[in-house]
């Protein structure tokens, strides 16, 4: 949940700065410095192509982040040309398409035309590990008149404590059985005492055996957890 309000965050306050950029270019020096502004200060990546794929801008944290596509981001550079560059600097790999990841180093050709296909659809949401490790909510969305626009929102930290929760229940949980085990155990050694009062050493010997087996269980679950 805090992930996807993050993400639908940065999504709102992009949407109207990033549609007019697109839709209504034709606009005073003043006010293009000033839209400007306020994508630069936008707490996502985004860039831009319009309706027949050639760059329209990109900001400086997304410059920062994939230097490498630098050439790329230049005025009225084609999509693909983007794709390629990024395939050539071993970027992408994780692109939350498992289809394209698979052939990333198989058909390169494919994989660069699959990944410009990603941005040409109307709406789509995926996750993203970049080169370095850190994670990105990736949205990509059309305006009216049919220009993309990417977001990255940087999710590493949520992913973290993610995975320190899931580290923590695991915990948990092999404590439980720790615990379950052991109390086992006691009741094990209980009936291996009365196996050898009652039945006679043959069968407590096969108790004791159980007995063991309960000991070594648990003692796993110690270590594990």
């Amino acid at each position: 949940a805090l992930r996807t309000n993050i993400a639908d965050t940065s999504l709102r306050e992009a949407a109207a700065v990033l549609t007019d950029l697109v839709e209504r270019p034709a606009v005073s020096g003043h006010e293009w410095s000033v839209r400007r502004s306020v994508l630069e200060s936008l707490p996502a990546s985004v860039v831009i192509y319009d309706r027949d794929e050639h760059f329209v801008l990109a900001n400086r944290r997304l410059k920062d982040a994939l230097p490498a596509l630098a050439p790329s981001f230049q005025a009225g550079a084609p999509l693909r040309e983007m794709a390629a560059a990024a395939h050539a600097a071993g970027y992408v790999r994780d692109s939350g398409y498992p289809e394209l990841d698979a052939i990333y180093d198989q058909d390169p050709e494919a994989w660069i035309e699959g990944f410009a296909a990603t941005y040409r659809v109307g709406h789509a949401v995926t996750e993203r590990r970049d080169q370095d490790g850190r994670w990105f909510h990736v949205t990509n969305l059309r305006t009216a008149d049919g220009a993309h626009i990417c977001l990255r929102t940087d999710i590493t930290d949520i992913k973290q404590r993610e995975k320190d929760l899931r580290d923590s229940m695991r915990k948990i949980m092999l404590r439980m059985a720790m615990v379950w085990l052991v109390s086992l155990n006691v009741a094990w050694s209980a009936a291996a005492l009365a196996a050898s009062t009652a039945l006679g050493i043959k069968d407590a010997a096969s108790a004791a055996k159980s007995t063991a087996t309960c000991e070594r269980a648990a003692d796993y679950a110690q270590r594990a957890a």
